[in-house]
């Protein structure tokens, strides 16, 4: 019973939210018959212990908290979610769980969402989206419990902003050391077993020490220091096929560390997160604009990252994440005849006169505005002393909204103002 305790009301729960890993899944016949774009609407108020939930004009079974079941092996990978993730949808949730609309969300997408720890997944959302794409549909719907989205090989992670920035960068290392040294003492065997794909499941109340202990022991290793990992309790969860490399680094995520292999001692090392944590690529520039312009735009766009030019090459150091987005950008850039520099300004301008209609219940700002700016191509800056005023929780209706109102009903309530320079919204006091 004292266990059972804990895992319904958890100590971090009680203080400062509820942390769990959710896991979703069930193919929806939608997917089938409407795959070039997806909407759906549900205003119905969360009932945990309600076996069933009407959304869409149709009643649908949901409830079970063992949330991975028979459509496991529908969900999507690689390149067919990758292109899933480009289609266009529209949602509508009004007072539901973050919880209930992921799960709905995931039966609907195909799409494996796994959840930070960290996160709340029982938080109330109120959030419209239309028209753009559901990587963006699924990023706005992480914003609204402050966290961020970040695709996967077979999955999406949704976690706090910063460990969704890094976590495909920890996997990409993870997985190049198996082939560097001092690894090359791991024989094919070995290797094959890290790089195959597989399913892995634990029951309700596990603790993550159990787990990481039984997938390490699947490969002949043991976790030298355990002791890092604090202790929680996990629901009944069925992952979809990821290799050990994707199940360590996901699990591990949660609390901010990452792991060495040591073949020779058949032992695995956990230890924090390295910062900076970042990789970098070269690109070769095809687009008609200078590569003077690029390179300043791109600084622009993606402040974080060290942008270098040489030539009609551009050199980047930043997290896989960001590459990532930098190499899609270069190459929408290209495809587009009179280039995107010049396109951005048009795309800005058309942007500001959009109106949207969006319901906010006691959710920090910072959430609202990266709602916004995930349904727009505007980003911002604040100064480091004004960020704490974003966590200020706010609530507001508006309907058919220009951005300028929308940033005005976001920012006036915790004593902010802004301005817009160019496509950048910037914040002041």
């Amino acid at each position: 019973m004292s266990a059972l305790f804990q895992y319904l009301f958890p100590q971090n729960f009680r203080t400062k939210g509820y942390c769990s890993i959710l896991f979703l899944t069930i193919l929806s016949p939608l997917l089938a018959s409407k795959p070039n774009k997806l909407t759906f609407y549900c205003t119905n108020s969360y009932d945990y212990k309600d076996p069933n939930i009407a959304c869409s004009n149709r009643a649908q079974p949901r409830g079970q908290r063992h949330l991975a079941t028979s459509g496991q092996d529908d969900y999507l990978q690689g390149e067919k979610l990758v292109q899933r993730l480009k289609i266009p949808i529209s949602y509508y949730w009004r007072n539901q769980s973050f919880r209930h609309a992921a799960m709905t969300s995931s039966k609907e997408w195909q799409v494996y969402f796994f959840i930070d720890r960290r996160l709340n997944p029982r938080a109330t959302i109120n959030l419209e989206y239309s028209g753009g794409s559901l990587e963006e549909g699924i990023s706005a719907l992480a914003h609204t419990i402050s966290g961020e989205s970040a695709p996967l090989h077979g999955l999406v992670y949704i976690g706090p902003k910063e460990m969704a920035h890094k976590i495909s960068t920890l996997i990409f290392l993870r997985k190049q050391e198996i082939s560097k040294e001092p690894l090359t003492s791991l024989s094919i065997q070995q290797k094959n077993s890290l790089r195959r794909r597989e399913k892995e499941s634990w029951p309700i109340l596990s603790t993550p020490q159990a787990i990481l202990e039984r997938i390490a022991k699947k490969q002949g290793f043991t976790v030298t220091n355990l002791d890092l990992v604090p202790h929680d309790l996990y629901p009944e969860t069925d992952l979809p096929p990821l290799d050990f490399t994707e199940k360590f680094s996901l699990l591990l995520a949660g609390f901010d560390l990452t792991y060495q292999l040591n073949p020779a001692q058949k032992s695995i090392t956990l230890k924090p997160i390295p910062s900076p944590l970042t990789l970098t690529k070269t690109f070769s520039l095809r687009q008609k604009n200078s590569p003077q312009e690029i390179a300043s735009f791109l600084k622009e766009t993606y402040p974080l990252a060290t942008i270098e030019l040489n030539g009609k090459k551009i050199r980047v150091t930043s997290t896989l994440y960001t590459l990532d987005k930098v190499g899609a950008h270069l190459s929408d850039l290209a495809k587009q005849e009179n280039g995107k520099i010049t396109q951005q300004n048009s795309s800005s301008n058309e942007t500001a006169r959009k109106t949207y209609t969006i319901t906010v219940k006691n959710q920090p700002a910072l959430a609202v505005l990266g709602a916004i700016t995930s349904q727009t191509d505007y980003t911002y800056t604040i100064a480091p002393k004004l960020q704490p005023l974003l966590q200020t929780h706010i609530s507001f209706s508006a309907e058919k909204a220009n951005l300028d109102r929308l940033l005005r009903e976001t920012l006036s309530p915790v004593g902010l103002r802004f301005h817009l320079d160019g496509k950048k919204i910037v914040i002041t006091r």
